[in-house]
């Protein structure tokens, strides 16, 4: 059984800003599954009654082979529980976690993600 450690933080150096920096922390598979989840509401949301049709008629394309693993999860979620600290003066809270720009966003979620997903074959004890 693995347990997370959510107080072993991890300073990141952000790579598009000079000087800047984010720690975050890992994520519980209880984190992990709320982003999954609040991203699936969000697309039947967005896409309604439209998914069966699409679902039916949908040609797998290389576009969608190549998904990142990130785009399963919802960003503000993912950062709001793994972001704890950052470099800018701003306190890093919710509300200011909300003004982080696109790019930096993106980077983030993607990274978190990254490090907190695994891919690879379970081994057996």
């Amino acid at each position: 059984m693995a347990l997370v450690d959510v107080t072993r933080t991890e300073k990141i150096t952000i790579p598009h800003e000079k000087d800047q920096w984010v720690e975050i922390h890992a994520l519980t598979g209880g984190q992990m599954e709320e982003a999954s989840s609040v991203k699936t509401g969000k697309v039947i949301a967005q896409f309604g009654s439209m998914m069966d049709t699409l679902a039916k008629s949908a040609n797998v394309t290389k576009e969608a082979e190549t998904e990142t693993k990130a785009s399963s999860f919802d960003a503000d979620i993912i950062i709001s529980y793994a972001l704890v600290a950052w470099s800018y003066e701003a306190e890093c809270n919710k509300e200011n976690k909300q003004l982080l720009d696109g790019r930096t966003r993106d980077w983030l979620h993607n990274l978190i993600v990254e490090r907190n997903t695994f891919s690879g074959p379970l081994e057996k004890d």
